[in-house]
């Protein structure tokens, strides 16, 4: 959550005027005692930003990560706050058409977003941000929107099973392996007519074994010794290069795939495409075109409050306050949906409904207690007064785990923006102020 370090409060990516420079930002940080600076993209500024979430293992880099590093020109980038992200920055313009994919943990913003920075450098990467030489589409292509879905029902084997590393070492140990072997390394002469021949086999063959998934095919080629600028050249009128084409084909032509034995039990509920999905046997259907980007969580004694940005799969961002009887009944939810726009929408039945409740609640939310009224409340033996822009304790110490509730902010307090009281202020004014009501009610908010 982020705040401005030029009043101590809740901040938005996306008003300016909540904003600040680095040494406010800097300054700010030691003055409200807050855990980081984060840096806000906007489109005037044409800087972009790739997250890529859980890449990090003992400081190794995972195989996406390798593959998006290995595209970038010499550029800055950092550590992620949980120690097993990068946030990479480039100059450049991001696609319109989606920004994130939960399944490669890839996302990419430009505006009406913010990074949190940690100033902690990937090994020994550039102190500047470069100019975009590709990688940006190419990331984009590739890990965002993958591939095109040609109807509601998706088959389970457009999704890749197995790891780079898991694929290849079956691929190696099977009936097929020393033919499999031999076109991965790119000897492909005495047994094809061509290149192009073989390049076919070699993806009909990484097709068995991914499931048909053409970024896990595209991504495996390249590391292949058949790999040739070839595969990148245009082929078609419509853009659709050589190796695109060619993993097209070859899904087309596989009409069985590796199943691997005994697998885990998969979520009912999960994430593609930017929508979710709900898994039947071997299919899936869609059942919302956007997901939840969870920001907090509030509970009090008898409701709850979540509040989230809707993402739609085209990359519109809605903030969304839900509580529980909003999602009662599927016509109620899609009531809440629609009520300041149409560009959200739940497909589901009221089963679906209830599989989707379950799976937006585990997910990574930001936990606080919530009141409905302001005043003074109780919190680990002290006292701390909550009013419609947030918490403090004794001193002023700003509270960030107690919340007033949105739906009861019927009144708008300035009490919080007012300056602090000190010691010789307030012997000042204590006499009035003791005279004034109780002295059971006023000393506990002195």
């Amino acid at each position: 959550m982020p705040y401005s370090p030029g009043t101590g409060y809740r901040a938005s990516a996306s008003n300016p005027s909540t904003w600040g420079t680095l040494d406010e930002a800097i300054d700010a940080e030691d003055k409200y005692s807050f855990s980081g600076i984060g840096f806000v993209f906007t489109e005037d500024c044409g800087i972009v930003g790739i997250d890529i979430d859980h890449c990090l293992t003992d400081g190794h880099p995972n195989e996406v990560a390798t593959d998006i590093l290995s595209r970038l020109p010499p550029t800055y980038i950092e550590i992620s706050p949980s120690g097993t992200g990068l946030h990479i920055f480039l100059k450049g313009k991001l696609p319109s058409s989606g920004n994130r994919n939960s399944k490669y943990g890839v996302e990419m913003y430009s505006s009406s977003r913010y990074f949190t920075m940690t100033g902690m450098r990937w090994k020994d990467c550039a102190d500047t941000i470069a100019d975009d030489n590709g990688a940006i589409d190419w990331i984009h292509k590739t890990f965002i929107t993958p591939l095109k879905r040609s109807s509601r029902a998706v088959s389970k084997s457009m999704i890749a099973v197995l790891t780079d590393a898991e694929l290849l070492k079956l691929a190696h140990a099977s009936k097929d392996g020393e033919a499999f072997g031999k076109l991965y390394s790119g000897e492909w002469q005495g047994k094809y007519k061509s290149q192009s021949e073989a390049d076919f086999a070699l993806c009909c063959k990484l097709a068995f074994w991914s499931g048909r998934s053409d970024v896990q095919i595209d991504r495996l080629f390249r590391k292949s010794g058949l790999y040739r600028d070839k595969w990148d050249a245009r082929h078609s009128a419509d853009g659709t290069t050589y190796g695109e084409q060619t993993v097209k084909n070859a899904c087309a032509n596989t009409t069985q795939v590796y199943t691997p034995p005994q697998q885990a039990k998969e979520p009912e509920i999960f994430e593609q495409y930017g929508c979710y999905y709900r898994r039947r046997g071997d299919k899936f259907y869609q059942i919302t075109n956007f997901i939840v980007d969870p920001i907090e969580m509030i509970t009090a004694e008898d409701e709850a409050q979540l509040t989230c940005d809707l993402v739609t799969d085209s990359g519109e961002r809605f903030r969304q306050n839900l509580t529980a009887s909003d999602m009662t009944t599927v016509q109620k939810f899609k009531g809440v949906l629609n009520k300041k726009t149409i560009a959200l929408s739940f497909l589901g039945s009221e089963g679906d409904l209830e599989m989707f409740k379950m799976h937006i609640y585990k997910l990574k939310w930001l936990k606080k207690r919530g009141v409905k009224a302001l005043g003074i409340y109780p919190r680990k033996k002290k006292l701390v007064f909550v009013d419609t822009n947030g918490a403090v304790s004794a001193g002023g110490t700003i509270v960030k785990d107690m919340v007033q509730m949105e739906k009861y902010k019927s009144l708008e307090s300035k009490i919080l923006s007012a300056p602090l009281i000190d010691k010789a202020g307030l012997l000042l004014v204590a006499k009035h102020i003791m005279s004034y009501n109780e002295p059971a009610k006023t000393v506990p908010i002195l």
